[in-house]
């Protein structure tokens, strides 16, 4: 049982990415939320245009991501990139989301938290130390 009822109106899609593969890039328009059903994801960020990406943290099964571009309306904040062979992530589509979400209030980090969590980061080396908003 994949623990997402059938029926549910909202029920989320499935889809997969292989190792390797862009699940979301940093820049780009977010309108899909994501739960990772399945695998491992690496989360990095490009701080500087022309510098390569900094590792942040590792996701698992039951982690999300996503839902900071879809709460702003900003573009996305962060790359997400496929580390096992196969990863299984619920998808939500922005309009569902909303729906889901209907009403609640969310507390936002700015973009100087976001840089101060970095910065942290690249001075530790354990990388789920970094509290950053995921995309």
């Amino acid at each position: 049982s994949s623990g997402i009822n059938a029926e549910w109106p909202l029920r989320p899609g499935e889809e997969t990415y292989a190792k390797g593969e862009y699940i979301i890039r940093q820049g780009s328009i977010g309108d899909t939320f994501f739960i990772l059903n399945d695998g491992e994801v690496l989360i990095t960020v490009i701080k500087e245009h022309g510098q390569p990406a900094v590792p942040i943290r590792t996701l698992q099964k039951g982690a999300y991501f996503g839902e900071v571009a879809l709460l702003r309306e900003e573009p996305r904040t962060a790359n997400v990139i496929a580390v096992t062979d196969q990863v299984v992530c619920y998808v939500v589509e922005r309009e569902k989301f909303m729906k889901l979400i209907g009403g609640l209030e969310f507390e936002k980090y700015s973009d100087k938290e976001a840089e101060q969590n970095i910065d942290k980061k690249e001075k530790s080396a354990d990388c789920d130390s970094a509290l950053i908003p995921l995309l």
